[in-house]
């Protein structure tokens, strides 16, 4: 039987340090972010050490919670960032539309559909 040999990405790693970082600085515990993200402590452990690769959708909630961007946690990897200006736009309209209250909601879903029909100009 073949064991996996599990090799943590170096991005991977770095993000997870500045989750780590960031819960510290905003004097949170394990347990606080866990409880903010709805998952265990032992999650949030295994992410700051990258022994678990992120989700997209919690990636995102953890940058809303320390309130920095998606890509501020990717800034601190060295690289350059670089993040798809469709999916940054795409960001910013969940942002806006989840301040839009409730009874809204559907309105401007019904709006989006229709820009978003064939054939539709301004």
């Amino acid at each position: 039987m073949m064991t996996r040999i599990s090799v943590r990405h170096p991005i991977d790693q770095m993000i997870g340090e500045e989750i780590k970082r960031l819960r510290r600085s905003a004097k949170l515990t394990q347990r606080d972010l866990a409880a903010q993200l709805d998952v265990s402590y032992q999650q949030v452990q295994k992410y700051e050490l990258a022994v678990n690769r992120l989700p997209a959708s919690t990636l995102f909630e953890i940058a809303k919670i320390f309130g920095v961007s998606v890509s501020d946690l990717y800034l601190q990897t060295g690289e350059e960032a670089t993040i798809d200006p469709l999916l940054e736009s795409a960001l910013e309209l969940v942002r806006l539309y989840q301040s839009i209250p409730e009874n809204f909601r559907p309105l401007i879903k019904s709006a989006a559909q229709s820009f978003a029909q064939e054939g539709f100009r301004i």
